[in-house]
């Protein structure tokens, strides 16, 4: 988002509307509908690293725990196809979440 520090978007509706003026009538792969995002229990914004376009892309989720699955998915495989985005901002029934913490589980490997 193009916006200073000062502007940044804080509440759904702000990045919601940045994105819609951002894309207008363009599209990505996977784009939803604005009555989708606003009807959605989880919205992710993220920013597509690498790529040149610097407008942001919105998933949406059912819960937090298909971001969970997400993001450990991009931990392990990491080493074989680095990620090309990262979160701005999630929302779940409209309010902000932050990731609070990380835990990484450890085995010995018996051969």
């Amino acid at each position: 988002m193009a916006q200073k520090n000062a502007d940044k978007p804080n509440q759904l509706i702000d990045y919601v509307q940045d994105h819609e003026r951002a894309w207008g009538m363009e599209t990505y792969n996977g784009r939803p509908d604005l009555a989708d995002i606003l009807k959605s229990s989880v919205v992710v914004f993220w920013d597509t690293m690498g790529d040149n376009d610097k407008r942001p892309i919105i998933s949406l989720h059912d819960n937090l725990e298909e971001l969970e699955a997400h993001f450990s998915k991009m931990i392990f495989r990491s080493s074989v196809k680095p990620p090309k985005e990262r979160v701005l901002a999630i929302y779940q029934n409209s309010k902000a979440v932050r990731v609070k913490g990380v835990t990484v589980h450890f085995e010995v490997v018996e051969s």
